[in-house]
């Protein structure tokens, strides 16, 4: 099992977030996380990857803790657990005064993942894969939202993660250019990439995920397959968002 997630607890103050959260993720998943704003999804997100800390319950990483019972593993164990995700975030996140090539490349040297020559040639892999190889000395200023965010895509992917995260990936993006961002990501999924995306985007969710996670007010309110949410949803709240 790739993610085991028992119980997590956080609040924020007196507002409780996720409550008693468990659900598991398996190689190849693409889990599609829905539900109305406030809800708790892009905590939870930010949860597995120890970009916020939980209050109680457990995250256990292809067979490792990261948390158990609330307590947190070590920080080498975290920093190595981590470093197995990849996440991309509603706002791009590249640096401005950068070229795409060293937007990409600066991660793999600051993490001393090889020499410059073979972060060079994972970058120019990456960037053909997103379908960006005309785009290698441009600054992201140049660049459309949807190009950006397939540049993030792209340097998410650069330390080759097991699993990739994807908090609202195309919520800043304009209509006509989600689907170039959909697409990149839909060509991970074709690759079998263990994939998690908090989204809006139902017909994604529908056609590329293999599950679907319905959360409502901190709590997972429903979950299943694709298929079975979309097509024969249970709880009236669920049945409700997805106005059926």
């Amino acid at each position: 099992m790739m993610i085991q997630v028992t119980n997590l607890q956080k609040a924020f103050g007196s507002n409780q977030v996720l409550r008693d959260i468990s659900f598991e993720v398996a190689r190849g998943d693409v889990i599609a996380i829905l539900g109305a704003s406030g809800s708790g999804k892009s905590t939870l997100l930010r949860s597995l990857i120890h970009l916020e800390a939980v209050d109680g319950g457990s995250i256990t990483i292809e067979g490792q803790d990261l948390v158990r019972d609330g307590i947190y593993a070590g920080r080498e164990q975290i920093r190595r657990l981590t470093a197995k995700m990849g996440m991309v975030f509603q706002a791009y996140n590249l640096f401005p005064n950068m070229t795409v090539k060293k937007n990409l490349i600066l991660p793999f040297t600051l993490t001393g993942r090889g020499s410059h020559a073979k972060a060079q040639d994972r970058c120019l892999e990456l960037l053909g894969k997103v379908g960006l190889m005309d785009k290698l000395n441009d600054f992201p200023s140049s660049l459309s939202g949807g190009q950006q965010q397939r540049v993030a895509i792209a340097r998410a992917l650069m330390l080759n993660p097991d699993i990739m995260l994807f908090d609202e990936p195309t919520s800043a993006l304009d209509p006509q250019i989600t689907g170039e961002v959909l697409s990149t990501m839909k060509d991970l999924a074709s690759d079998h990439m263990t994939m998690l995306v908090v989204t809006h985007e139902l017909g994604f969710a529908r056609n590329v995920a293999n599950k679907v996670i319905f959360m409502h007010q901190g709590v997972i309110e429903e979950a299943g397959t694709a298929e079975a949410v979309f097509t024969r949803p249970q709880s009236p709240v669920t049945k409700a968002f997805l106005r059926l």
